[in-house]
């Protein structure tokens, strides 16, 4: 279902839909400010500092940048403000929205400082575009128009005072907005995704990488590998030594930053040691991809044996094409199948800026 803003006879809704239209978004920024434009509302504050929505809009695509490493577009500068924040105060990248937005408002740099005024100098005035006829072309002074016309528009979305920086809901929009949040959550969600996705067209579960997803539970993955272990000889894959199940920890051979999934065919057993070391990086495939796949395929024999209805072999069935579950598969077959997925994922993942990782041990 495509979530759509409802119908309001005396508000110009069709202006609103425009507004984040994929054809007029040369990058994120009306996204992001929009995104602000909600979180300002569901507090009840209608009007609020040019600062504190550029604020929002760096908490909001912070996870999709740094954790993620999403493409927001060639023209797009976000990205430089987050690594600038990220390199200077080494802010953690699981940091929650609200203790990220919490630190920003608080923080006393010029240079931040700085990079705000470049957001606020055009992003307060393109979102109010699509509500006035104006001839394209007109640079600043069509920004300067539109912030004369809605200063005293109680029509428009909000107002604008260019000289306190300051925006003002309309009580109307303030109104409907919050009175439909969840529906024009959703139709905002779609329309950033349907950016992001058309920004990254080759990457997974973009959909996922719009927020920090919750905390991941590998309890059973725990539980199938220790059975694994204590069935058949498994050495650590980046060490080869042999794995104690007292110090067992999950490593995503792909990392779940990428994936953002839990499935049995990208998971190997590793020491909680390796496991930090390596984080969200990648794995050299020259050194690692061969014994990763005859590990799994050690791990899919036994999974076999626990019928086609068990979760594991669930998993290898999303593997696709080919994995067939109710007599299994040739070790050669399997190989193939395995290095078909995982190679390309590796090849985008790094494109997309994930590092490889070089161990040490």
């Amino acid at each position: 279902m495509i979530f759509q803003p409802p119908p309001q006879p005396d508000l110009d809704i069709p202006a609103l839909e425009r507004s984040l239209e994929l054809s007029g978004l040369t990058n994120s920024y009306k996204l992001y400010w929009f995104a602000g434009l909600i979180e300002e509302i569901k507090h009840q504050r209608t009007e609020i500092k040019f600062r504190t929505m550029v604020i929002w809009m760096i908490t909001k695509c912070w996870h999709t940048v740094l954790r993620f490493k999403l493409n927001l577009g060639a023209q797009d500068k976000l990205n430089e403000v987050i690594c600038f924040l990220n390199e200077k105060y080494e802010i953690k990248t699981d940091i929650t929205e609200s203790d990220l937005n919490t630190f920003l408002d608080e923080l006393d740099d010029p240079e931040f400082e700085n990079y705000i005024k470049g957001y606020i100098r055009y992003v307060p005035y393109r979102l109010l575009n699509s509500f006035y006829d104006f001839k394209d072309g007109a640079g600043y002074n069509k920004d300067s128009a539109i912030a004369e016309k809605s200063s005293k528009d109680e029509k428009v979305l909000y107002r604008i005072n260019s000289i306190d920086l300051t925006i003002t809901v309309n009580y109307s929009w303030f109104e409907y907005i919050y009175c439909n949040m969840p529906i024009i959550v959703g139709w905002y969600r779609y329309k950033l995704v349907e950016y992001l996705q058309r920004k990254n067209p080759n990457v997974p579960s973009v959909i996922d990488k719009i927020e920090l997803p919750q905390e991941r539970i590998l309890t059973e993955a725990r539980k199938f590998w220790k059975f694994v272990i204590n069935t058949v000889e498994i050495n650590d894959i980046y060490t080869n030594l042999p794995i104690n199940t007292s110090d067992l920890s999950i490593d995503h051979f792909i990392p779940w930053s990428f994936v953002l999934h839990d499935k049995q065919w990208n998971l190997t057993p590793v020491s909680k040691h390796i496991n930090s070391s390596k984080s969200d990086r990648l794995p050299p495939l020259e050194k690692y991809l061969d014994k990763f796949i005859n590990q799994q395929f050690k791990a899919y024999t036994i999974a076999l044996m626990q019928g086609p209805k068990s979760k594991v072999m669930q998993d290898y069935l999303t593997l696709g094409q080919g994995m067939d579950l109710s007599t299994g598969l040739r070790e050669t077959e399997f190989k193939e199948i395995m290095r078909n997925t995982i190679i390309p994922l590796h090849r985008i993942a790094q494109n997309q800026g994930f590092g490889v990782w070089r161990n040490n041990n």
